[in-house]
């Protein structure tokens, strides 16, 4: 094509038709300009469906992940809060002074759960957007959504850290074996271990880690809450594009 593009200027000027030849260059000049708009507007074409997919990509991966975690939540909450009614029922059975020092030990060896079992939420594609800078791709209401949603799981996971540390400090205290399943003493050595505790010290401490954890789950279910609210309005933005896209 450029072959004969040289060889059609090269016989304009040999025939001295300057006026034609301005006019033919004018004209390749011209041709050569759309060519070049046209590549750089397949170009773009190319790149906006490189990121339209990427967007769809990321989107439908954010579904999947707010589907878990919201199941994921309503489980963690329902749990916390039979917790909260077992221990409602534990205190009572405390405070009724129907019960002998064997008995609340019993209470605190086999029923009360020492430990805090609340796992931070996480939303795994939602910190791959942040990371990789990505979430500048999405559109701006889902943007600000996103993080929104960020800035909540930050404050739930810093709620559940803190007070995982909060009744620590309580559970800690008690100056008496683990529970029997996580002992390393048993049998006779263990109960030998038991029959020398200090009463008055082991119900003061009971009582305490008792009422923390009792305050603990109502703060953490009420983080977990909010978590859970912004994660179904993030969830439902996201559902209501993807029908409107069909």
């Amino acid at each position: 094509m450029l072959t004969l593009f040289r060889k059609i200027r090269a016989a304009l000027l040999a025939e001295s038709k300057t006026g034609k030849y301005l006019k033919y260059t004018l004209g390749e000049i011209l041709l050569v300009v759309i060519g070049i708009l046209i590549a750089l507007s397949i170009n773009n074409w190319n790149e906006d469906r490189k990121k339209e997919n990427t967007v769809a990509t990321y989107k439908k991966s954010l579904m999947e992940d707010l589907t878990k975690e919201i199941a994921k939540s309503k489980k963690a909450i329902s749990k916390m809060e039979t917790e909260l009614e077992e221990l409602g029922v534990i205190s009572h059975r405390i405070s009724a002074n129907s019960l002998n020092m064997d008995s609340i030990e019993n209470i605190y060896r086999f029923e009360f759960n020492q430990n805090i079992d609340h796992d931070n939420v996480s939303i795994i594609t939602l910190d791959a957007l942040i990371s990789t800078g990505n979430i500048n791709l999405l559109e701006k209401d889902l943007y600000n959504s996103l993080m929104r949603l960020n800035d909540v799981q930050k404050k739930t996971n810093q709620n559940i850290e803190l007070n995982k540390e909060f009744f620590m400090i309580y559970s800690t205290r008690i100056n008496v074996p683990f529970n029997d399943d996580w002992n390393a003493f048993s049998g006779e050595a263990l109960e030998r271990i038991w029959k020398d505790i200090d009463k008055k010290a082991f119900l003061r401490d009971f009582s305490a880690a008792l009422s923390s954890k009792v305050l603990i789950n109502k703060f953490i279910i009420e983080a977990q809450k909010e978590w859970l609210d912004e994660t179904e309005l993030v969830f439902k933005k996201l559902n209501e594009q993807d029908l409107e896209r069909k």
